[in-house]
C-alpha cells in the first residue's frame, strides 16, 4: 500500500534539487519523498506513541524473527509483518520450489538449484 504525499519543503524545494542534480535525479527524489508506505508509517507512529526504547526491540525482533516470535505485537506492527511475510498473488510457486538458478546466460536454462557447476 502506498500513498502520494506533497513534496516536503523543509530542506529544499524541487527547483533546488533540479538545478543541482538534473531532471532524472529530481524525478527520482520526488518519487522517494512523496510516496509513502501506509503500513510502515503506522508502525513509526506507533513507535513514537509507545516510546522508542520500548518499541524498538519489539520491531527489531518482529523483523528478524517474524510475527510468530512476538507474544503480543502492537496492531500496526502486526499488520505490517502480516503483509510482508505473505506471498504476493503473482508469486510463482514452481519457481520458488525450484530455487535460485546460477546461470545468467539468456540461452542456458537452469535445471537444478543444487548445481555446483559455474555458469
Amino acid at each position: 500500500m502506498t500513498e502520494q504525499n506533497r513534496w516536503p519543503t523543509r530542506r529544499a524545494g524541487r527547483s533546488t534539487v533540479l538545478a543541482q542534480f538534473g531532471q532524472a535525479r529530481a524525478d527520482l527524489m520526488r518519487w522517494a519523498l512523496t510516496t509513502g508506505d501506509v503500513l510502515a508509517d503506522a508502525v513509526v507512529d506507533e513507535m513514537h506513541r509507545v516510546g522508542m526504547r520500548q518499541a524498538r526491540p519489539v520491531v527489531d525482533q518482529g523483523i528478524r524473527e517474524g510475527l510468530d516470535s512476538l507474544a503480543d505485537p502492537p496492531p500496526a506492527l502486526e499488520a505490517l509483518l502480516r503483509q510482508t511475510e505473505g506471498l504476493p498473488d503473482h508469486a510463482d510457486d514452481a519457481l520458488l520450489d525450484r530455487g535460485p538458478c546460477r546461470s545468467t546466460h539468456p540461452r542456458r536454462r537452469c535445471t537444478s538449484s543444487r548445481s555446483t557447476r559455474a555458469p
